[in-house]
């Protein structure tokens, strides 16, 4: 445009005010599309972030409560000697888990 109104300009002396003036114009509204179209990305990166937040936290939740049955399924075990290493096993598995579940709710509240 800007590159238009210049030739304009060297070609037309008689209309040099109506063409700046129309010119300002279309610079004035392009500024301000440009201004309108970065807020809109703004807020929809903003909604994509919140919207991932929620998914991890729900991801968390799940795998919280798959965890929960775990150790829930732990009470049929026996008390003999094979009841009590399976137990000490999968027990030894949740700790594991449960520090890295620990470490993604650290995360999240941070996050929030």
């Amino acid at each position: 445009i800007n590159q238009i109104a210049g030739q304009l300009l060297d070609t037309d002396q008689r209309n040099k005010e109506c063409i700046r003036a129309t010119q300002e114009q279309l610079n004035a509204r392009w500024d301000q599309f440009q201004h309108l179209a970065n807020e809109k990305k703004d807020a929809l990166n903003s909604a994509l972030s919140i919207q991932n937040y929620y998914l991890e936290c729900n991801e968390t939740k799940c795998w919280m409560k798959e965890k929960t049955k775990v150790i829930e399924s732990t009470q049929g075990l026996g008390n003999d000697l094979a009841g009590v290493m399976a137990l000490q096993r999968k027990l030894a598995g949740m700790e594991r888990d449960l520090e890295a579940i620990q470490g993604k709710i650290y995360d999240l509240k941070k996050e929030a």
